[in-house]
């Protein structure tokens, strides 16, 4: 039985009422996919990198890490691009990175000398070097990394292997 504003009595579905609610079944599917194309997650695309970052490779890892003071700081994030909170973290991450990196798209100003004390920003793409995320024991994404460039290369024993028990792990 359904209930008729109308008449205040218990009724039974008739045609018209059965024609009245496909198009409004239809306008909310309509509705859910227009939220889902306008979500930031879809809108950004496949890529979680961060452009302002400093994109560390696996073979590359220590020559990166030669070239900069090992008493400064460092910030990694490790990441992978499928990953929707990935996508969602992508913005603020690269917001932190071209701040600290120096890039002149966080101030808008055209040169501007690096923030005291000195964190150099990096970022991981895990899903191409899954090896150097297994060395750091990476159990969820995003995984941010926070230390001197000294620590950070000490969490990565030097026979490349590192803490976790993953492909490149013990």
């Amino acid at each position: 039985p359904v209930f008729d504003a109308s008449s205040r009595a218990s009724s039974r579905p008739t045609p018209a009422m059965g024609r009245v609610r496909a198009p409004l079944h239809i306008h909310l599917v309509l509705l859910l996919a227009l939220v889902c194309a306008a979500s930031p997650a879809v809108a950004r695309g496949p890529s979680a990198a961060a452009p302002s970052a400093i994109h560390l490779e696996a073979d590359g890892f220590e020559a990166a890490l030669a070239t900069i003071d090992p008493r400064t700081h460092a910030l990694v994030e490790l990441y992978m691009p499928w990953c929707p909170a990935c996508q969602n973290f992508r913005p603020s991450y690269d917001r932190v990175a071209a701040f600290f990196n120096g890039d002149a798209k966080a101030t808008g100003k055209k040169k501007k000398k690096r923030p005291e004390p000195t964190v150099t920003v990096f970022s991981v793409d895990c899903q191409k070097n899954g090896h150097l995320c297994d060395d750091f024991d990476v159990r969820g994404y995003p995984t941010v990394l926070f230390g001197t460039v000294d620590a950070l290369k000490n969490r990565r024993r030097a026979d490349g292997k590192g803490k976790g028990k993953g492909k490149g792990g013990e």
